[in-house]
């Protein structure tokens, strides 16, 4: 928790907290949902074998949640050939065959190279991770209500998603956020540094 300064500096009130909870907690059930959808020897085998490909894979899912629209209705999502090629040679089927005789099959469709999933299963995903972060924080009870706060920064890999944001929303209820510029970056520049200069362009906004 910080405190801005009169000269717009930042004064830490509480120390920070590595954590498992953010964008961890996303990446976490992105791989709940593809362990669901392709099974435990299917996307070891992959995440062992491939690691380029699996590189490229969670890229592209950080770039997807960071641009699609909390109103679509589906997400569109590309993953691996060789994550469908292992699938079909462990499993003997089309993997569009398997999907739709699955759990998932009202929810997630294969066309060609493409995923069609439905836009539930990613609301569901960060109102999850919202969840988490309000129980580990929980404002009451760690008495930051005594220290009158009024604003939420966000920071980190999914802070400009759509879906992070409401799902953040709907847990802080009244709070302003304020969604810093090249937030994803904050670990790599610095998060202090970067949420000052935020402050200050926003205190200037503000006035």
């Amino acid at each position: 928790m910080l405190e801005v300064q009169s000269d717009g500096t930042l004064k830490s009130l509480a120390a920070s907290s590595e954590t498992r909870l953010g964008g961890k907690a996303i990446y976490r059930r992105f791989n709940a949902f593809l362990l669901k959808m392709f099974g435990s020897d299917v996307l070891g085998a992959f995440l062992k074998n491939c690691e380029k490909n699996r590189q490229d894979m969670y890229l592209l899912f950080e770039s997807k949640m960071n641009s699609v629209r909390i109103d679509d209705d589906t997400i569109h999502m590309k993953l691996p050939t060789p994550l469908y090629e292992i699938f079909e040679e462990k499993r003997n089927v089309k993997f569009e065959v398997f999907l739709s005789r699955s759990v998932l099959g009202t929810k997630v469709q294969k066309r060609q190279d493409m995923l069609i999933i439905d836009r539930s299963i990613f609301h569901e995903m960060f109102d999850m991770a919202a969840r988490d972060i309000n129980s580990y924080v929980d404002l009451e009870q760690r008495g930051l209500k005594q220290w009158c706060v009024k604003n939420i920064i966000m920071i980190g890999v999914f802070s400009d998603s759509a879906f992070m944001q409401k799902a953040v929303r709907d847990i802080f209820y009244g709070y302003e956020f304020i969604f810093p510029k090249g937030s994803d970056l904050a670990v790599v520049k610095g998060s202090v540094q970067l949420l000052t200069d935020t402050l200050k362009v926003w205190s200037s906004y503000k006035k």
